[in-house]
């Protein structure tokens, strides 16, 4: 009897041992420390790295590659200057740099220091850990209606980013790391919604599977985007003609110098969707930057938009220099420009600020002139100006004036509607 309660007290002890165990394996895990880094090179130079390393050490390296000198200059001057507190990443600083010559390459080495930036943790209102930076739009919001918040700290110091860059001159080869627990939130934003648009989209919830392609940054310069849309041709029209629905989108399409260096051809042109007409569907586009410097009309005098040469330029040898034979049929109507109407009363263009425009370096050579304080340009409207002999126009302040017609310093805006039952898209 002795012996068979000891054994059923063993096993009793036993069990409860086990059941304990078990308790303490399915407890959840504290999750990682993952502090968001909000300005990336990848951001500068509007791509995904060419390449990523997962170091020993936890640490992230992109590569990017087909860095020239000048751009690889170009980048630490952009985030040295005081344009980056405009974009809430406050000051960055370039430390520690230093040259090691090679026997057959020049290697620059460096850190980018991110001075101000400020990371803190707070519970939410389930009771679960949460992290805020003051980079982000809802900071101040979150810092005024949550009491228990404390500022990150790793190993006592608090959380600053530092991220080192390796730059090889000769291959042109751009390295950037970041330390754990930092991470280039712009890749990662895209990881996260490719994950979601592919699960979605097998799970057949198109529309949910179009919002989280829309959430990734420049959806279509993704490499595991286009790998993806190769592999499910069904989906890709639906996928790629998504923003072009959407007011306030930029979409590409077409090309035209733009870089002012006709040795790398012409760039894509870059469009900013204003109207989707769900009947015809067809779309609105106007372009994003000023593409090219053309008077409304090569003569003083009085003129029509009709009659203007800027209008027969526009519809020859700009039509012809920015699409294909495939992408002409896609655009149904002639190429056009916006009316003082539409850019007082579209919802794109709300204030003065909203209707200033950037000529791009092409542009500029042509005589484009931009302003001292801001670079923005004038640039033409098809309305008439305040005279028969003026053409309507918005100047570098964003107000909507006049010039005369043979004003040869403002830029052009082209506006073109888009066929989305077009061939074009469907085979594309």
């Amino acid at each position: 009897m002795k012996h068979t309660v000891l054994a059923l007290l063993l096993v009793f002890c036993l069990l409860l041992t086990g059941s304990i165990a078990a308790g303490e394996d399915v407890q959840p895990e504290e999750a990682e420390l993952e502090l968001p880094v909000p300005y990336s090179l990848g951001d500068f130079l509007n791509r995904y790295p060419d390449n990523e390393i997962s170091n020993e050490d936890g640490s992230i390296t992109e590569i990017f590659t087909g860095i020239t000198m000048e751009t690889f200059n170009a980048f630490l001057a952009h985030m040295s200057d005081s344009e980056m507190k405009n974009r809430k990443i406050r000051e960055v600083k370039v430390e520690n740099q230093n040259i090691r010559e090679g026997e057959n390459h020049t290697i620059f080495l460096g850190e980018l220091y991110f001075i101000n930036i400020e990371y803190k943790e707070y519970e939410d209102e389930n009771g679960n850990k949460a992290l805020m930076d003051n980079t982000s739009d809802e900071y101040g919001e979150l810092n005024k209606k949550y009491q228990n918040v404390s500022k990150v700290k790793i190993n006592g110091k608090l959380a600053k980013p530092t991220l080192s860059f390796c730059f090889y001159t000769e291959a042109g080869e751009l390295q950037i790391t970041y330390p754990k627990p930092y991470y280039d939130t712009r890749v990662k934003t895209a990881k996260a919604n490719f994950e979601l648009m592919v699960s979605y989209a097998e799970a057949n919830q198109i529309k949910e599977a179009i919002d989280a392609y829309e959430a990734i940054p420049d959806a279509a310069l993704y490499q595991p985007v286009a790998e993806y849309m190769a592999s499910h041709p069904e989906l890709a029209p639906v996928m790629i003609t998504a923003r072009y629905k959407m007011p306030g989108e930029y979409i590409s399409f077409g090309r035209y110098e733009q870089d002012n260096n006709p040795d790398n051809g012409p760039e894509a042109i870059e469009w900013l969707v204003l109207r989707y007409d769900e009947d015809s569907n067809r779309s609105l586009l106007v372009s994003r930057y000023a593409l090219d410097a053309v008077p409304y009309n090569a003569e003083y005098g009085d003129v029509s938009w009709e009659e203007s040469s800027l209008r027969t330029w526009l519809n020859s040898d700009f039509l012809n220099a920015a699409f294909t034979v495939e992408e002409l049929g896609a655009v149904p109507d002639q190429v056009s420009l916006l009316s003082s109407d539409e850019v007082s009363a579209d919802e794109a263009f709300p204030d003065d600020e909203a209707r200033k425009c950037y000529p791009t370096a092409y542009a500029v050579s042509r005589g484009v002139r931009g302003s001292t304080e801001d670079r923005a340009c004038s640039w033409w409207l098809r309305s008439p100006g305040s005279v028969p002999s003026c053409g309507g126009r918005v100047n570098s302040a964003g107000t909507i004036c006049s010039a005369f017609v043979d004003y040869e310093e403002a830029a052009v805006r082209p506006v073109i509607w888009i066929d989305l039952n077009s061939e074009y898209y469907k085979s594309n």
